[in-house]
């Protein structure tokens, strides 16, 4: 029994913090799946474990409210479009009849969250797409009639070519094109030729944020991109940088093109649809929902896959005929209003 005694009596408290330690690291490597930080298993197997603790997404959740997903965006959105045209932007047709387009000439601007920067666009059915946030996703609805005849005329679209658009050109700021099939106003850094086309500039960057808050919620495709990376050790209060894990059951060394350099990358990232595009749209949100400040948070989010943490982008996708004519429609008035 005195040889008993002096055993328990030689654990001590430091002896009962290590056991605990090694219960609950335990515990935790069994529900990740992984063996350490230091001796992983192959992605292949990480995936397998995983597999049975990673939930199937219902077809009819997107994000953490339950409510159903909206139009999707791999093709034409189902959204009710007024049966007459509205006037000269609306003509009834499927073709792009405005873009507004803003894009920065930045060293370290994230090309691969905003390939065609922050934008909105409308065809002639007036429906519209709008980008603000790549943390929000692409926004997308039917104009109304007033918002249409305030586009119309906040932004000058009547007398669109004939605005003066010679402006300084600067390296530090946001230069925006305001585009319609036949004319163009283009200006650098907010600051146009005459004070008309600097408020047709500054109502476009606001019609942007508007649409942007208003529109249905992102659906259809994403593309994503990650870098191994770390959270910085003590980030300013609105920095959230929280770690997420991974939501798919394929490991992310698995995936195609995903893992890559994010800054100033050109990379077009992996592609994901159904499920598993819901999954990372929900992730996305959730980090999203995190942040205190929306205009100085990171676009990016933070995740971890079998022992290794990474910075990780998710942009929407546009269907592929959309992306398309919106391309061309930006490329026809570049050049036709090319920026002094």
């Amino acid at each position: 029994m005195g040889a008993s005694r002096q055993t328990t009596k030689s654990m001590g408290p430091r002896a009962n913090v290590q056991l605990w330690w090694i219960l609950w690291s335990s515990a935790l490597l069994a529900a990740t799946g992984c063996a350490s930080t230091n001796e992983r298993e192959s992605p292949a197997a990480c995936a397998r474990d995983r597999a049975s603790t990673v939930p199937s997404l219902d077809a009819g959740t997107i994000d953490a409210s339950g409510e159903p997903p909206p139009a999707t965006l791999a093709s034409e959105p189902a959204l009710a479009t007024p049966s007459e045209p509205r006037g000269a932007l609306c003509d009834g047709s499927d073709e792009i009849r405005l873009v507004v387009d803003v894009r920065w000439r930045a060293i370290g601007v994230d090309w691969f969250a905003y390939p065609h920067g922050t934008y909105f666009f409308v065809d002639g059915r007036c429906r519209f797409y709008a980008l603000h946030d790549v943390m929000q996703g692409i926004r997308h609805g039917v104009l109304s009639e007033d918002e249409v005849s305030q586009i119309e005329s906040g932004l000058e679209l009547a007398e669109l070519g004939s605005l003066p658009a010679k402006s300084p050109q600067c390296f530090h700021g946001p230069y925006t094109l305001i585009a319609t099939k036949d004319a163009g106003l283009q200006c650098d850094c907010e600051e146009c030729g005459a004070p008309r086309s600097t408020r047709a500039v500054v109502n476009a960057h606001t019609w942007i944020e508007l649409l942007s808050a208003r529109g249905a919620g992102p659906g259809g495709a994403v593309r994503a991109l990650a870098s191994p990376g770390q959270p910085v050790r003590h980030p300013a209060p609105w920095r959230v940088q929280t770690i997420q894990d991974w939501p798919l059951s394929r490991a992310m060394e698995d995936v195609a093109d995903l893992i890559g350099q994010l800054a100033s990358s050109r990379s077009s990232g992996a592609r994901f649809d159904g499920d598993e595009a819901r999954a990372l749209q929900r992730l996305r949100s959730e980090a999203a929902a995190m942040r205190l400040i929306d205009d100085l948070a990171p676009r990016t989010v933070y995740v971890q896959d079998c022992g290794t943490s990474y910075q990780l982008s998710i942009r929407d996708e546009l269907a592929e005929h959309v992306d398309e004519r919106l391309a061309t429609f930006l490329g026809e008035a570049r050049e036709r209003e090319p920026l002094d």
